[in-house]
């Protein structure tokens, strides 16, 4: 404190009314601490921002990036945010003089602006995220600037070139998950620590060098050498009998990589599910394209008017192949793409007359009453209309939620037509399936059998689901909080705002300053 006297600092042990070095600190039960209304901050005791009076600005000064607001408190200045109760921040972008100015974690002080260092990338002005395979590009260039050997993907997606592999740490394998976090890269090497020794491609040559587990060397391709599972590199390869081959419901289409035998099985992209006849990439899963339908584990199978082969069995019941079509059955008519309804009524005939008390009907080969064309039977004794075809007083819609509009068999209002089906609009309708909640984005069938948003997901006007942030999005419109927008297919508040109230809002980090 002087020449002749040694105080504590803050922390330290004192004695009752002993002084403190520290400014602004006391003597509080044998420590120093900092007094009513200053809080410890690295060796300092700064004034808490909240309420805290002031007139001027230096008022404020002990606090960087601090200055006294239109109602006296002591405030963070512009391009700034409370950093904990006594500290203010610069985001991206802002003002610094040292690394500890900028508070986005990851961030530097470069050329006094807050700046996401070398390895990591700007997303808005309150975040740095490492580079990562999946991220959202426009050109090869974006990518291969912070991974070596990655493209731009037609789905516009960082991800590995042709023939190089998905690396981080610990991890070897082909890229085939978006959702790894760690930091990645693509390598074209191909090595592998074999009995302490790294050896390449053929394994006719090694080198001498020393190597152990994830150090030096490169993993294995299928069929080539392996002690253990994370000497393989394709992703879903395991080392069995010390060979590298895929694992079960995994198939190889070479050396590279293991594909899904199976549907709804992980993948990135369709290709990934090319080993599934008529299966795509849908929600990073294979699923079946349109116009077919899961038959069972491993087989897609065709619905009516979609191609087909002698080889292809209809998924619809009551249908054939038939000109390399899948159609109905005779004296069946479609009600929709999945399934077929009969046309035989229960009455015997001889001749169309013996029908006539069976509105739109006529006398089959069978000598049973066949329903006409374009309608189907309903309890074997009464014509029905089918969707969007001709109806009338005596000829009713059958189609669930529809209605006979000016002669035609239409959706009801707050219902709309789906593959002939008449499928909510609405939140809080009826359904079976989840399927029938498909034409509202983000909703699904819920227990109660009615169409609800997802988890995370708001409604609104009980016509659409917006997403919470953090959520799944593919436009700005789709983001439930004011002030968000959709960035890298997710929910995130823009510059200046932050989430609160469980992610439902964004606020503004001035008015939770200054609150």
């Amino acid at each position: 404190l002087n020449e002749t006297y040694c105080a504590p600092l803050l922390g330290g042990f004192c004695w009752k009314d002993e002084p403190c070095v520290t400014r602004n600190a006391l003597c509080i039960n044998i420590e120093c601490r900092c007094k009513a209304n200053y809080s410890a901050s690295e060796d300092k005791c700064l004034p808490v921002l909240v309420d805290v009076r002031c007139s001027y600005d230096r008022d404020c000064a002990d606090i960087k990036f601090a200055k006294c607001s239109k109602d006296n408190y002591c405030v963070c200045s512009l391009n700034t945010i409370v950093l904990n109760n006594s500290s203010c921040g610069s985001v991206l972008d802002s003002y610094c003089t040292t690394d500890s100015d900028c508070l986005v974690n990851n961030s530097v002080c470069k050329n006094t602006r807050c700046q996401c260092n070398s390895k990591y990338l700007a997303v808005n002005r309150n975040q740095c995220i490492r580079p990562h395979l999946g991220m959202s590009c426009t050109d090869d260039d974006f990518c291969v600037s912070y991974i070596n050997h990655t493209i731009c993907s037609p789905k516009n997606k960082c991800v590995c070139s042709p023939n190089s592999y998905y690396y981080n740490k610990n991890i070897h394998s082909l890229l085939f998950d978006i959702s790894f976090l760690n930091y990645e890269e693509c390598r074209t090497e191909q090595a592998f620590c074999f009995h302490n020794k790294c050896y390449h491609r053929s394994l006719a040559n090694y080198s001498d060098k020393f190597c152990s587990e994830n150090i030096n060397c490169f993993g294995s391709l299928l069929e080539e050498l392996c002690e253990i599972d994370k000497h393989c590199v394709p992703y879903n390869s395991v080392c069995s009998d010390g060979i590298c081959k895929c694992a079960n419901n995994y198939r190889n289409n070479s050396i590279f990589s293991c594909l899904p035998s199976m549907l709804n099985q992980n993948c990135w992209i369709d290709s990934h599910c090319s080993v599934i006849r008529n299966a795509e990439c849908s929600d990073y899963q294979c699923t079946c394209k349109a116009g077919y339908i899961q038959f069972n584990a491993t087989t897609c199978s065709p619905l009516l008017g979609t191609q087909c082969t002698e080889h292809d069995k209809c998924a619809t019941q009551h249908s054939i192949c038939s000109n390399e079509q899948c159609e109905c059955s005779d004296f069946f008519t479609p009600k929709s793409n999945d399934r077929c309804r009969s046309t035989l009524l229960h009455q015997t005939c001889k001749t169309n007359s013996d029908c006539e008390n069976i509105k739109f009907s006529y006398c089959s080969f069978y000598n049973l009453c066949s329903c006409m064309r374009n309608t189907f039977a309903l309890n074997g004794s009464t014509c029905v209309a089918l969707f969007d075809q001709y109806c009338s007083r005596d000829l009713l819609c059958e189609t669930e939620n529809s209605e006979c509009v000016n002669h035609k068999c239409a959706c009801k209002t707050l219902f709309k037509n789906f593959n002939a089906k008449c499928l909510p609009t609405r939140l809080g309708e009826s359904c079976d399936s989840n399927r029938d909640c498909n034409m509202i984005k983000y909703a699904e069938c819920s227990a109660s059998e009615k169409c609800s948003c997802l988890k995370n997901y708001v409604s609104v006007n009980n016509a659409l689901c917006s997403a919470l942030i953090y959520e799944r999005c593919q436009a700005d419109n789709e983001c439930y909080a004011d002030n968000s927008e959709c960035v890298a297919n997710k929910c995130r508040c823009k510059y200046d705002f932050v989430a609160v109230d469980f992610n439902s809002r964004c606020e503004s980090s001035k008015a939770i300053i200054t609150s």
